[in-house]
Parts: structure tokens; sequence; C-alpha cells
């Protein structure tokens, strides 16, 4: 457990730089999926950027909502750095909200807007699973095995490690197989003026062939 690492006179919080790392790790890997989607990048990221921001004032708003008695004789407690004074349900919420907003109206496909961003979601996952080791948080039971750590006056299963491993087998069978026909069971077609703009096709490992609803007709296809 390391809650703080001490840089001169300052002390940093080793659970908020795991996230900003594994955000600035999780943004260069949707940038390259944007390209290779050909979807405009900067709004992609702009995007998620929105998310991060509204997700993160909201769930403080409705934790001082929540508490509003204790804030209203300490406001500056608003602004307090504790990332255990949010709420991080309503959070994400809010943050998902806001971020399909900004793309309908920069009007992106949702469905290879949210492609691009599934590395994003998953290098944060790995970085969460270094916050809660670094807190202390979201620890195991106890246990005797031989690789248990010990963890608030006790030894417990390394659960947070458990949730690093898994986090970075997803992210990395992601990311080897994002261009495989596997994960290519939609596609978005853009129709005629009177014809549904997208519509969902398939088309068979190694083949040509594609099929699709009526009145659509084939652009290209995301490489």
């Amino acid at each position: 457990m390391l809650p703080f690492i001490r840089l001169g006179p300052f002390l940093l919080p080793t659970a908020a730089l795991a996230l900003l790392a594994s955000f600035w790790l999780g943004l260069a890997l949707a940038e390259r999926e944007t390209n290779r989607l050909h979807l405009p990048a900067a709004h992609v990221i702009n995007g998620a950027l929105v998310a991060i921001v509204a997700g993160l004032v909201g769930a403080r708003l409705v934790y001082v909502a929540r508490y509003l008695d204790v804030y209203l004789a300490s406001p500056l407690s608003i602004l307090s750095r504790n990332l255990g004074t949010l709420a991080p349900t309503e959070g994400i919420v809010i943050g998902v909200l806001a971020a399909g907003l900004y793309w309908q109206r920069k009007r992106l496909p949702l469905r290879l807007t949210l492609d691009a961003l599934t590395p994003l979601l998953a290098a944060l996952a790995v970085g969460l699973g270094f916050a809660h080791l670094a807190n202390g948080s979201a620890y195991g039971a106890t246990t005797k095995l031989p690789w248990a750590i010990y963890l608030w006056d006790d030894y417990r299963h390394p659960v947070q490690v458990y949730e690093i491993l898994a986090a970075a087998l997803i992210l990395g069978l992601i990311w080897r197989g994002r261009k495989a026909s596997l994960f290519r069971a939609s596609c978005f077609y853009p129709g005629s003026r009177s014809a549904p703009a997208r519509a969902c096709c398939w088309r068979p490992s190694g083949g040509t062939a594609c099929l699709c609803s009526a009145g659509c007709a084939r652009r290209n296809w995301a490489r």
C-alpha cells in the first residue's frame, strides 16, 4: 500500500497518478483506433474529456447534495481533492450522458465511436486496479495462500493484483483482436436519403459476400 509519493515538498496521491497514467495510455490507444476507423480523432477524444470533466463535477455535486448540511457549514470542502467524496455511480451516468450528447451534436456514429474508445476503457480498468492497490481499498478476504499480501492487520488475497491482471489481459485481447473478423459483427453503411443511414451487416470470415438490409450500398470497411 502506497497512498502517496513524496516529490520534494509535495505529496502526490498515487491512486490519482495511476488513473491519470492509464487515462493517458488509453487516449493514445483510442486515437490510433479512431484513425483506423476513419473517425475524427479530435471529436472522439474531446467527447471522452467531456465525459471525465462532467462525470467528476457531477459526482461531486451529487455527493454535496447528499450531505448538504456538512458542506453548508464548510463550503470550501467542495473543492477537496479527496476522491472518497464523490458519488461514482451518478458520476458515471452523468459523464456518459454528457459524452453522448456531445457526440450526437458532432454526428458521430455511436457504435464505431464506442469501438474506438474500448481500449481507453480497458486501460482505465488497469489503472483502477493500481489505484485500489495503492490505497489498500477493494481488498480481499483473509487467506493463508503463499501469495497473500499483508494488508489491514492480516494476510489477504491480493484481489487488486487479480484485478490488474484481468484488466491487462482484457486490454491485450482487445488490442490484438480488434482487426479480427470476430469483432466485425456489425458495420455502418450510409444509405440513400430515403433509406436509413445505417444498417447492420455481417460478412463471413474470409469471404467477400455481405448480408445487409435492403437499400444500403457498400462504401468501405473499417480496417
